[in-house]
């Protein structure tokens, strides 16, 4: 029993393995795009580029761990919604909107941090080239058909 327990185990996985692997090498492809597309973009130099990427980096981390705070409290409360009571739906939207106010004062110090580095006129660039890459990348998504194993959905 534990054996097939075990040969069960290391089937799933090998089944499984590969889809994580694309997956984490589609982020990186992302992450590597962006990088390219925001130092073209902005001109950097390399020593703008030696100051910019690691605060940029830290900013991009802190509001990744937010947005998945809010992701998460999202998704408990729906899977939850048939058990919790008006006071724990009350918790999670303010929890929520504290989050998106932590947000923005991360993304406040953080491009003030960034302006000390490359200026302020290149700062204001880049929050406009962030929404340019967003909408790029959206669009390329869109344009490209779907995988055999991921047929779109009907709405």
């Amino acid at each position: 029993m534990k054996t097939k327990m075990m040969q069960f185990g290391i089937l799933t996985l090998l089944l499984v393995a590969p889809y994580f692997l694309l997956a984490q090498a589609k982020k990186d492809k992302v992450k590597s795009m962006k990088i390219a597309y925001i130092t073209d973009e902005l001109s950097l130099s390399p020593t703008e580029s030696e100051k910019f990427w690691p605060i940029y980096n830290e900013m991009e981390e802190k509001m990744k761990n937010i947005r998945k705070e809010i992701k998460n409290s999202i998704e408990e409360m729906h899977t939850k919604a048939e058990d919790m009571k008006e006071e724990e739906f009350k918790k999670h939207i303010n929890s929520i909107l504290n989050a998106e106010i932590q947000e923005g004062d991360i993304k406040k110090e953080y491009l003030n941090k960034i302006a000390s580095s490359i200026g302020f006129k290149k700062t204001a660039k880049l929050m406009k080239i962030e929404k340019e890459f967003k909408a790029k990348l959206i669009n390329e998504m869109h344009d490209k058909p779907p995988h055999p194993s991921h047929p779109p959905k009907h709405r």
